[in-house]
């Protein structure tokens, strides 16, 4: 097949929404129709498209995330719409893509890649099924010892606090913004990686007209956002369901994370029964403030099978380079400081070391190797951003290991308040 591969362009905005409709048969009266329109005009260069004689045949999304490791950062790439066109498919246009697709992340800095498909389809090109987390909460009727109440006598505005809680005004608020969020989760394993940094607007949105976008403020000072909107695609004809899509509070004010959820739920219980999906951290001092509030939510943790989210590891020796000063941290903190020898991570395909001794942690080439950990990529991901501790996955667990080296393991890799979103 004679083809080529590049990126998007603002001049493919209209070629990308006419192959991802087809391929996916998504009319214009469709929902996600101004969602594929604006994403084609506002960032094409996120695309990679495939050309056959000067015309676009097929196409992917890739979503660049820094996600921090401690102190560190991976990136992510983020594959999405893979589409066809309908006349072509079925003739590997679809393999050829998501193979080029793959090396070209290799070769362009990428430490991980993450998708959401058929595992039938996307294993053969190195995907492993990931877990996938994130938080509701549900407003119908309640539980009470007078029996089954309606949410709506039993849900109120909080009251009796110190400050006040007021729309989020972007032009006055735009650099509390970024320091909450800083604030919350700088450091935090799992989540995006986050600045002090802030750029003010230079056309401030209005407050929101729907009021779920709001702050808690206590003498000036922000110490908590939360931002929530309708999500119609997760909406059904009997539920309404709302996505908070950014929330965070300040360490020092816990109680305004409480506040905030109960502000609202207090402004949707109307329209009950409601749904509200939200990817807070698996955080138990989150889990506990929210809990003294008074806030009831659901944790979920879904492990997919034979379709829903996949990882990929791109470049193991580039990510143990990437986190070597967060692991260094590590090593000066934990139990074993001294311990020396070499680490080897042993993947599907490929493998790296870590040379541990005098303080330093660095990747080295081969050498023998003190102890070789063979793993999954889903194993090794776990331990990377903290959902588990590297101690409590199989590669270790089964492993004949003295108790010093196992202690080195858990505290290189500790299980760890992770971000529950961008993996997954």
């Amino acid at each position: 097949m004679d083809y080529s591969m590049r990126q998007g362009t603002p001049a493919d905005a209209e070629a990308l929404v006419e192959i991802r409709a087809a391929a996916f048969d998504i009319s214009p009266d469709n929902p996600r129709y101004p969602q594929m329109v604006n994403m084609a005009e506002r960032a094409p260069q996120a695309f990679r498209v495939m050309e056959r004689g000067g015309e676009i045949i097929a196409l992917l999304h890739i979503g660049d995330d820094w996600l921090q490791v401690g102190k560190c950062a991976v990136l992510k790439g983020d594959v999405g719409h893979v589409s066809v066109r309908p006349d072509l498919q079925g003739q590997g246009i679809g393999s050829t893509l998501m193979r080029e697709t793959m090396e070209w992340m290799r070769e362009n800095g990428y430490h991980l890649s993450r998708l959401g498909g058929l595992l039938k389809f996307y294993r053969r090109f190195g995907y492993e099924p990931f877990p996938r987390r994130f938080v509701e909460f549900y407003l119908d009727e309640i539980q009470t010892e007078a029996g089954m109440v309606p949410a709506a006598e039993a849900i109120a505005e909080p009251s009796g606090y110190e400050g006040v809680i007021r729309p989020y005004n972007e032009a006055t608020d735009w650099k509390a913004r970024a320091e909450v969020r800083y604030a919350f989760d700088n450091g935090r394993s799992g989540a995006y990686r986050v600045t002090m940094e802030a750029t003010e607007p230079t056309s401030p949105a209005p407050p929101d007209p729907d009021g779920l976008q709001f702050v808690y403020e206590v003498d000036g000072r922000v110490n908590g956002i939360l931002f929530a909107a309708e999500a119609p695609l997760e909406s059904s004809e009997t539920e309404t369901c709302f996505n908070v899509g950014d929330f965070g509070y300040l360490p020092d004010c816990p109680e305004a994370g409480g506040l905030l959820f109960q502000q609202l739920l207090a402004r949707v219980v109307h329209r009950a029964p409601v749904r509200i999906i939200t990817r807070l951290p698996f955080d138990e001092q989150v889990a506990s403030d929210l809990t003294q509030a008074g806030v009831a939510f659901h944790r979920i943790e879904m492990f997919q099978a034979p379709g829903g989210n996949m990882i990929q590891v791109l470049n193991l020796a580039g990510i143990l380079e990437e986190i070597a000063p967060e692991l260094r941290a590590r090593l000066a903190a934990s139990l074993v400081p001294d311990w020396a020898g070499i680490v080897e991570f042993s993947l599907p395909g490929q493998a790296a070391q870590l040379a541990v001794g005098e303080g330093r942690v660095e990747v080295i080439q081969r050498d023998t190797a003190t102890v070789t950990l063979e793993s999954t990529q889903a194993e090794l991901t776990k331990a990377l951003f903290g959902i588990a501790g590297l101690d409590e996955l199989p590669c270790v667990r089964s492993a004949s290991l003295d108790a010093r080296t196992r202690e080195l393991l858990r505290a290189l890799f500790p299980r760890c308040p992770a971000g529950s979103g961008p993996w997954g």
